[in-house]
Formats: C-alpha cells, structure tokens, sequence
C-alpha cells in the first residue's frame, strides 16, 4: 500500500518536497460488530523525505487562477515496488521507497484505494482537478489490452 505526498507547507513553514510513509498507524476495529477494521492513512506522523526529493510547485496565490502539473507515479501492483515519480521536469529516485505491508482485510480483498486530495496550511479554500493526457489514456488501454491477451 504505497502512501505518497506532496508536502508543500506545515505550521507556517513552506516546506515544498515529495515525502513517503513505510508504516502504518494502529489498525483499529470500526462499528461494533468488528466486520471493519481501518487506520489513519493520513496521519501526519511517519512520513519521511524522498531523497532529493525538494521540489518548487506553482501554487494559486488568487481564488480565481488554475496551474497544471504533470504527475506520474508508476508503482507495480505484483512488487509492491514504486518505480517511477515524475512531476513536471523531474524524475525521483525511489530506490528508498518503501510501501507500507499489511495483511489484507477480509472485507478489503483485492482492493486498491487510490488517493489524490489537496489542503492548505491555513485558514483558506483548496481546490484539485484531475485530469488525464491523450497520451495516459492510450498507454491504460494498451495495458488492459495486453493483460487481456495474455490471459
């Protein structure tokens, strides 16, 4: 379960740098029938710097402007190994990352969350839109296409 952000400030402070996390907090039973269990993915303890990993980002300084950024995390699912962080112009060595291991939840089997959220430091709206290239959009169908032949 890879956990990756973009810190770009924290109490004040404008940090700006890629960070992962390698372990977990508590896991702990949700509801009273214990059928659900979860954690604080996003904890702000156990995060640690990607080596080399300070990065300027553009960032709305008025409510009314947009910024674009490439982002391309490319992680394989049968590893459980990061492979790839690219953002804009620069590409991460991910030889430190490490995801975090856990055993699967039995009402989570063969499940991968997926999570890109944005927040500010301070007493202000953020706002994230997604979107996807021509270009990711023809590599995920050519992906699906060759898993389909090999099976």
């Amino acid at each position: 379960m890879p956990h990756l952000r973009f810190l770009n400030a924290l109490d004040g402070q404008h940090l700006q740098k890629w960070q992962y996390k390698r372990e977990t907090e508590r896991i702990i039973p949700l509801g009273t029938e214990n059928k659900t269990i979860s954690h604080y993915h996003l904890s702000p303890e156990g995060w640690i710097d990607i080596a080399g990993g300070a990065q300027s980002l553009c960032y709305n300084e008025i409510p009314t402007k947009v910024n674009w950024t490439y982002l391309c995390f490319d992680f394989d699912l049968e590893s459980m190994r990061a492979l790839a962080l690219r953002c804009n112009d620069r590409s991460f060595d991910l030889s430190g990352f490490e995801s975090i291991h856990i055993p699967a939840m039995k009402n989570l089997w063969c499940m991968l969350n997926f999570c890109v959220f944005a927040e500010t430091d301070v007493a202000k709206r953020a706002f994230l839109f997604r979107g996807i290239s021509d270009a990711a959009r023809e590599h995920y169908r050519h992906c699906r296409a060759q898993r389909a032949m090999e099976r």
